[in-house]
């Protein structure tokens, strides 16, 4: 299994680099994340309608692109380089696996094609970052619990934490405990019974919200109790693509540094010929190489239902996730000064390595589990 980008997806990678350039300056960056806009509608169309983007990684049968994980991956590197703030993440990767997983097809062929085509927003709740074993769970602040009122209809109480994009969303897919198990539902935000309140967070690009649900009716995926296999999924899926997105903005870190050091002169000299400064960039990048490669072997894995999928998931997000952090801080202290001012967009580059650390297990909590496979 090749851990390296083949010609199609160099050639994706060049496409969307280019069109998300046009975007997402840094300027624009940084008037998104201090402004009443969730995201740029423009971007988003590009990215639904001329790109066919959202819908990348969905069956074709449900309008989607039925294109394999590591070219879903291509396209969160590039998103992830370009610091893309928007529903890309929660709709088109969440919210859609967590549809195709839960097996109904009769919701996926209802709601699935209005989410490829851009035109449907929707989030994944009840799902925790740090479950019992710190990594990916059913849950939150209080586990969201179904009970079933008198025609049948299930019903939703509890709170869910730190779900993203929620504000906008058009549907909620919610992990749920029933009394037979983990249950996947369909949700409306503005249902009687949900309330969606913002959260802040250290990422100023990814919308965080709290949903709150109190005897909210909702419609069952699959069977009423049958979201193991959903949740399943995105325990593997969530954290590798998360890390795909991460190895992106690492790169973007790294060779701004690199460009940096090269043209800012200090005694007369480039600073990146300065041992301190060529060799924390050199150790940055011996980083990202690896997490790279790590990243795109488990997406592969994952793709082929590999018996090492689960293990190369774990090194993916454990590896892209340290890549990123030690990157953006590199690029600060590289800049020097001007790093550190709210002007240059290296600071939003930060804030999302260090929540990104955070999101679908710390690097810790996918290590810890690496340990205890391989003590068996």
């Amino acid at each position: 299994m090749s851990a390296s980008l083949d010609d199609d997806q160099i050639q994706l990678q060049k496409t969307l680099r280019a069109a998300l350039s046009r975007h997402c300056s840094g300027p624009a960056q940084l008037a998104l994340a201090t402004g009443e806009e969730d995201f740029d509608p423009a971007l988003w169309k590009l990215l639904s309608t001329e790109l066919d983007l959202v819908g990348l990684a969905a069956p074709e049968r449900f309008g989607g692109g039925g294109a394999p994980l590591p070219v879903l991956g291509v396209a969160l590197m590039e998103l992830g380089r370009a610091l893309y703030s928007g529903p890309y993440f929660s709709s088109g990767v969440l919210a859609t696996q967590a549809i195709v997983g839960s097996g109904d097809v009769a919701v996926g062929a209802e709601i699935l094609p209005g989410l490829c085509r851009g035109e449907v927003l929707a989030t994944v709740a009840g799902l925790r970052d740090d479950g019992p074993d710190g990594l990916p769970d059913m849950g939150g602040v209080v586990a969201t619990a179904a009970t079933a009122d008198g025609d049948g209809t299930p019903r939703l109480t509890g709170v869910s934490d730190h779900v993203w994009e929620a504000h906008g969303a058009h549907r909620l897919v919610v992990f749920a405990s029933t009394r037979d198990g983990v249950g996947c539902f369909l949700a409306h935000p503005d249902a009687p019974g949900v309330l969606v309140e913002r959260l802040p967070g250290m990422d100023l690009t990814r919308r965080l919200s709290r949903v709150r649900f109190t005897a909210a009716a909702a419609r069952p995926l699959g069977a009423l109790d049958g979201g193991s296999r959903a949740l399943a999924r995105l325990r593997r899926i969530a954290p590798v693509c998360l890390a795909a997105e991460q190895i992106g903005g690492a790169e973007h870190c790294l060779e701004q540094a690199v460009d940096h050091a090269k043209r800012r002169h200090q005694f007369g000299r480039p600073i990146g010929s300065f041992q301190a400064v060529k060799h924390q960039l050199a150790s940055v990048l011996m980083d990202v190489e690896a997490a790279k490669a790590a990243t795109v072997f488990a997406l592969g894995a994952l793709e082929h239902e590999s018996p090492d999928a689960a293990t190369m998931v774990h090194v993916a997000k454990a590896a892209a996730s340290d890549a990123f952090f030690h990157a953006a801080g590199a690029l600060i202290q590289t800049l020097g000064g001007i790093g550190y001012t709210w002007e240059h967009p290296a600071h939003l580059y930060l804030r999302r390595a260090v929540s990104g650390r955070a999101q679908f297990g710390f690097p810790s909590a996918h290590r810890r589990a690496l340990g205890a496979e391989g003590g068996h």
